[in-house]
């Protein structure tokens, strides 16, 4: 297909320069993908390694601001049987970026988010956030009833680190809902409410199991526990809420469901 048949897209991904071609209606075909070299675009295949080794030589990222980037976790070998499933899952999460991107942007900032136990925030809040969160795709695990976690160091900034099976998880049952929902999920999980919740659980759930001669100190299975899961309602609830305000679809049935408390 010429490119002069679909709309031609430079995007960032994993932290490399790639090109997407989405075919015109009337033309047919596929979304292809072409990766930037000295030399020009040549066509992108994830799953070869010498395509692989030829991202690794381009240079600096092309980046946009105010937009999350999605990449492979830096310590997974290029050379690894893991690169490149990692990489085709970031791959499969940056093609839901633009459109949401989009759909946050077009927030009025003096909008309102009503959030679950009697918080607010305002649109302005909600595409702070967004600019602040980047996606990692990885292969590490999180413990038990974990795929993944967010983490936010001390100047704002927010980097949500998931596993491959469960991205995947999510995008066999609700496609690209699935990814939609992954992406507001743990943007839910930056915000003050649901971030100030889970301290307080975590604490809850570590009493608990003190007084009941089980101590978990490290939390291994808080999350397999009622004040964990209450959590992730809240989570999951909050970024119904975003998604309403922001018109996007999200996965219809996802762990715990929309529902909080």
């Amino acid at each position: 297909m010429s490119e002069d048949s679909g709309t031609v897209e430079e995007i960032t991904v994993v932290g490399e320069r790639i090109r997407r071609v989405d075919p015109s209606p009337g033309f047919g075909g596929e979304i292809t993908y072409s990766v930037y070299t000295p030399t020009g675009y040549v066509p992108f295949d994830p799953f070869s390694t010498q395509q692989i080794d030829l991202l690794f030589q381009i240079g600096p990222p092309v980046e946009t601001p105010n937009t999350p980037t999605v990449r492979v976790d830096p310590s997974i070998p290029k050379d690894s049987p893991d690169y490149p499933r990692a990489l085709a899952d970031a791959m499969s999460i940056q093609e839901q970026i633009p459109a949401a991107d989009t759909a946050i942007n077009a927030v009025a900032d003096n909008e309102t988010v009503f959030m679950a136990r009697e918080n607010t925030m305002t649109g302005a809040q909600l595409k702070a956030l967004w600019y602040e969160i980047n996606y990692v795709v990885t292969t590490q695990t999180f413990g038990a009833g974990r795929g993944g976690e967010v983490v936010t160091d001390a100047a704002g900034h927010s980097t949500s680190y998931v596993n491959v099976m469960t991205i995947e998880g999510y995008q066999s049952s609700g496609g690209e809902y699935g990814t939609n929902y992954y992406l507001l999920h743990e943007l839910a999980h930056t915000t003050t409410p649901v971030s100030s919740y889970n301290q307080s659980q975590f604490g809850i759930y570590l009493d608990r199991m003190s007084n009941a001669g089980t101590p978990d100190p490290n939390g291994e299975h808080y999350y397999e526990n009622v004040e964990g899961i209450e959590v992730e309602k809240f989570a999951n609830n909050t970024a119904q809420q975003f998604a309403n305000l922001a018109g996007i679809s999200l996965w219809a049935n996802p762990p715990y469901g929309y529902t909080y408390p």
